[in-house]
């Protein structure tokens, strides 16, 4: 998980001149993986 946050973080690091909503997309797609893989029935609330 570290090692795919520091990722991601040199990612945006890359991205900072981009145009926001290329990097909104970007983010939008880390985030709905990760609530892809975590979400069980059940565990909305959690999360």
């Amino acid at each position: 998980m570290v090692a795919k946050l520091k990722q991601i973080k040199q990612q945006l690091q890359q991205r900072c001149h981009e145009p926001i909503p290329v990097v909104g997309k970007c983010l939008q797609q880390v985030v709905t993986g990760y609530y892809n893989y975590h979400t069980v029935p059940g565990n909305l609330t959690s999360l």
